[in-house]
């Protein structure tokens, strides 16, 4: 892959790069009725050749790395058969194990390339922590980290599953990893394995002694930076909790949460109320949550929890016609976050939308302090015509909706057969 700059005057911190990112990976799998097993080992490499521009003297015109990975998964299957008023079903429980170790190469070489502190990171962050996340082969997302990794997933799963229309209307799962090192590969390189191994015990001690400091901003800093070593250095996970389930064809639920057992806090969850009939017609209800860092605004600590409440709805009108709207809501800041309304007209051979839309502008919310408060409204307009099998003139409005309204792509498949 090649990440190039038209001019990298503007940003003393981007790099020019090519990557090649190759990973080789063998399975042996064995599935029965009563359970499965999967063994893979494999390779992977990562290696660049860097533009000098913006470049250290100092720094690895070719950095590069390699590990090699072993996993094996196992689960075992149970079920009964059972009753509830006068329905028939089936209960499941699936206890599931996953092994993974992944070797460590050092990729010190990758950070601290410019004069400001620039690494190589294009694509990658740390993938959202959940129960589905247990059984990956990877913390991140992207290829500019070889992550290292020993370690032991354990799940717990239940389904209740109706015997006659086949729909799980309930589905129950809980899981945590248990670490048996420490995780030496980050996206920042702040605790790389040098500094753990040889500054653990002072790095934890003048932590703690900034925890009790009279500047707030030394107080806060020192939160952040103990919280990340703790994610590197913790022998165990949160809690990842999963329930969802079908309670009818056309109504979907969810719940999702993480728990910190050792702070005892809640860092993540969501809920979710979902919607589609044969007709195409959506409703959608949904919440966020996500503990986040306080800032720092006018010498005071600012609670930045994530707190997002959203609705959206698809209405058709008719055979053609389709009223669409969406709004999201920051419940912390009592701050809009953004509202979309308009109309849909899909036949067989184009569609046009007009839509009209109010949103944060939030190319300046990576600038450090910066709240919902600070940031400005944007209003737009849009108009689009798409020639099915052709093309379409005006503004990608078919993304926009995907990632706005859960079940618009279905709903679209609807229309068709409409």
């Amino acid at each position: 892959t090649n990440f190039d700059h038209k001019d990298l005057s503007i940003n003393p911190n981007l790099i020019k790069a090519k990557r090649m990112r190759l990973e080789y990976l063998l399975s042996l799998e064995k599935r029965k009725p009563w359970g499965h097993i999967k063994s893979t080992v494999g390779y992977r490499a990562l290696s660049y050749q860097l533009n000098q521009q913006n470049l250290l003297a100092s720094a690895n015109k070719r950095p590069n790395a390699g590990a090699g990975l072993f996993s094996l998964d196992a689960g075992l299957y149970f079920e009964r058969q059972g009753q509830l008023s006068g329905q028939s079903y089936t209960q499941t429980f699936e206890p599931r194990l996953f092994y993974l170790y992944n070797q460590y190469d050092n990729q010190d070489d990758f950070f601290n390339l410019t004069t400001t502190g620039g690494s190589l990171n294009f694509d990658t962050n740390t993938l959202s922590f959940g129960y589905h996340q247990l059984f990956r082969h990877s913390r991140f997302s992207g290829n500019d980290r070889l992550d290292d990794a020993n370690q032991l997933a354990i799940g717990l799963s239940s389904s209740f599953i109706d015997n006659n229309s086949g729909k799980q209307w309930l589905q129950i799962a809980i899981g945590q990893v248990l670490y048996f090192s420490d995780r030496l590969i980050s996206l920042d390189n702040n605790y790389n394995k040098k500094t753990l191994k040889n500054n653990r015990t002072n790095l934890l001690k003048n932590l703690q002694q900034q925890l009790q400091a009279n500047s707030l901003s030394t107080r806060l800093q020192a939160q952040q930076k103990l919280e990340q070593l703790r994610q590197q250095t913790n022998s165990t996970s949160e809690y990842a909790l999963s329930i969802n389930g079908q309670y009818s064809q056309a109504l979907r639920y969810g719940f999702n949460i993480n728990l910190d057992n050792n702070a005892r806090l809640v860092n993540r969850g969501n809920f979710y109320l979902r919607y589609l009939n044969s007709q195409g017609r959506i409703f959608n209800l949904g919440y966020r949550y996500q503990r986040r860092n306080a800032i720092i605004k006018n010498q005071q600590s600012i609670n930045n929890h994530h707190n997002q409440a959203e609705a959206s709805v698809v209405l058709p009108l008719n055979n053609r016609w389709n009223f669409i709207a969406h709004s999201s809501h920051n419940l912390n800041y009592n701050r809009e976050l953004e509202t979309l309304i308009g109309l849909e007209y899909d036949s067989c051979c184009y569609r046009i939308r007009l839509l009209g839309r109010r949103w944060l502008d939030n190319n300046a919310a990576s600038i450090g302090n910066i709240t919902l408060d600070d940031l400005k409204t944007d209003n737009g307009i849009f108009f689009e015509i798409q020639l099915k099998g052709l093309g379409k003139s005006g503004g990608n409005l078919n993304t926009l909706l995907n990632n706005s309204i859960a079940g618009y792509q279905k709903h679209k498949g609807l229309n068709q057969k409409r």
